[in-house]
């Protein structure tokens, strides 16, 4: 790894859409190197608790089928002449790991829900996790803003995070490739981007774009956290890393979800149907948010120089008003 890059992957909080603005336009210029150049996903938890991995491998899912065999395997057809066994014919990738059977399934039964469902597998696989099978596909878009909504979306008591992650070169061809076309450990590091055509409106909505995951048990990291064999990263020196995370802490969530409803970011606008209709209507008549200026257990060095300045400038307050009301009249 270059001596240039940091030790460890650059972290940022905000508290508003402004501060976010300003971070994927700073130093870096994550906003305008590219417009493919980069891809996002809100989470609202972050990586430490909810690793950055497809629901394939997740313990609550198939992670305990995948352990055994998480990629295709061949399958050999044999004859015994005179007493020895001998090989007819060997079918390459003939056994699907378990994921691809339960997907296999849900195609085969999801023609019945929609008159023009896809003929591509890709594109199935697509519509497959945009509708919540648990696939080795993963969830990104092109637009931080889309990210930032899925980010706050949830008051779970735990911070939230954009992932910022710098696209692999690799792209699915959805017509040459195949499922098994990367059942290999050159494909381990962090996945593959599938661009998908918008055949439902959600994915429209959203922005949405893929990474694929040969290998759904190993989650996305850092190049920093990353063995030295799978290091590779043509644009460390430029970016220092190729997964920077922003933090909106718990206590800011409602703010942001107030200012990316101003801007037409909202349930209603990302999921355009009746479910999300309803989901809209219920997060904005139910209890606000609560918000402060400070979401504990966020680091200052996190945040930008204005906003530790608002805090500095806040707890000298509240000590000095302490001190007040403890100091005894003369």
């Amino acid at each position: 790894m270059s001596s240039d890059l940091p030790s460890t992957a650059p972290v940022r909080a905000v508290c508003s859409i402004g501060e976010f603005l300003d971070v994927l336009a700073g130093p870096a210029n994550y906003w305008e190197c590219s417009p493919n150049a980069w891809l996002y996903r809100g989470q609202t938890k972050m990586r430490n608790i909810w690793p950055i991995q497809p629901k394939a491998g997740r313990d609550m899912f198939f992670a305990m089928a995948l352990k055994s065999k998480e990629g295709w395997s061949d399958a050999s057809d044999f004859q015994v002449v005179d007493g020895v066994k001998e090989t007819i014919r060997v079918r390459e990738n003939f056994f699907a790991p378990h994921d691809m059977y339960v997907f296999k399934e849900w195609a085969d039964r999801a023609v019945a829900y929609s008159d023009k469902f896809p003929e591509n597998q890709w594109e199935r696989l697509a519509l497959a996790q945009h509708y919540g099978l648990a696939t080795r596909l993963l969830d990104w878009t092109t637009s931080p803003l889309v990210a930032l909504f899925f980010a706050v979306s949830e008051e779970n008591g735990e911070h939230g995070a954009v992932y910022a992650y710098y696209a692999p070169h690799r792209q699915i061809d959805p017509v040459a490739d195949n499922f098994w076309s990367f059942n290999s450990e050159a494909f381990v590091a962090g996945g593959l981007v599938y661009r998908p055509r918008p055949v439902d409106r959600r994915m429209l909505q959203q922005c949405a774009v893929f990474t694929y995951h040969p290998f759904p048990l190993r989650p996305i990291v850092p190049i920093q956290e990353r063995q030295e064999a799978i290091r590779t990263f043509s644009s460390s020196h430029r970016f220092g890393t190729d997964l920077m995370t922003i933090v909106v802490g718990s206590t800011y969530k409602e703010t942001l979800r107030r200012e990316l409803a101003t801007l037409g970011i909202t349930r209603e606008s990302l999921f355009p149907d009746l479910e999300g209709l309803s989901s809209e209507l219920n997060h904005t008549n139910s209890g606000g948010g609560v918000r402060t200026a400070y979401s504990s257990g966020i680091p200052l060095e996190w945040l930008s120089a204005e906003r530790r300045e608002e805090i500095e400038r806040m707890f000298a307050s509240k000590q000095q008003t302490e001190e007040k009301e403890t100091t005894p009249d003369a």
